[in-house]
């Protein structure tokens, strides 16, 4: 048990640090509007991403979906396998050997190192075309989100794949200021293909020049 926490706290202290002195970090908030599966949607949330060397990156959302009598919580399918393995693995090393009397790492501990590893998948990725003078533009695809639906109405709830694909287009100030609107369209299981539209605001961890010879986001 102690080995556990030891490794949580490590993994959580290290993953802190880099967010706080990264240089390629991109978060912004978002709200969109659209249409899917016969009727209107409205979303809002908050998206993170990590921009590679070459204009890719990997994107991370966390969103809230209105639509007609369903609501939605999406996320990366790392953010719903990881926390469950993460607790399974505490609760049964807890349970079989509270003390930590085990030499190196069992099953469960090593089913918490896996967690912590799938909870850090991206929901997909994109690549960052520039455009013009603090101007790029970003097609992307999220592939690896999951969707947990609820109506009220009829006592139902299901966890279901989602998928989305689009492109967005940002603004990126010399002080780290982003803004940002983006198409796209959205698939969870079972539903008919939608299509929407929305803007965010965010901010830019990088190191962003306010020369005009430079197109942005440099990322070295």
């Amino acid at each position: 048990m102690k080995i556990t926490v030891l490794i949580i706290t490590l993994v959580l202290s290290l993953s802190t640090r880099a967010q706080l002195t990264a240089t390629r970090w991109h978060v912004y908030g978002k709200t969109s509007v659209g249409y899917m599966d016969s009727t209107d949607y409205l979303n809002i949330g908050g998206s993170a991403e990590y921009l590679f060397r070459s204009g890719w990156g990997l994107n991370y959302n966390l969103e809230y979906q209105n639509r007609g009598d369903f609501h939605h919580i999406h996320g990366s399918m790392g953010s719903l396998v990881g926390p469950l393995l993460i607790i399974s693995g505490i609760v049964y090393d807890a349970a079989f050997n509270p003390f930590g009397f085990t030499d190196g790492l069992s099953l469960s501990r090593w089913t918490t190192i896996g967690g912590l590893l799938i909870a850090i998948l991206p929901d997909g990725i994109s690549y960052h075309f520039p455009l013009n003078y603090h101007w790029d533009f970003a097609p992307y695809i999220n592939f690896l989100g999951v969707d947990y639906i609820w109506s009220k109405k009829w006592t139902y709830s299901e966890w279901k794949y989602a998928l989305s694909l689009g492109g967005k287009f940002t603004y990126w100030n010399f002080n780290g200021l982003t803004l940002n609107s983006f198409i796209e369209t959205r698939k969870v299981a079972s539903a008919k293909w939608g299509l929407g539209l929305g803007v965010g605001v965010g901010y830019s961890f990088g190191t962003i020049s306010d020369s005009d010879k430079v197109r942005l986001p440099t990322v070295r």
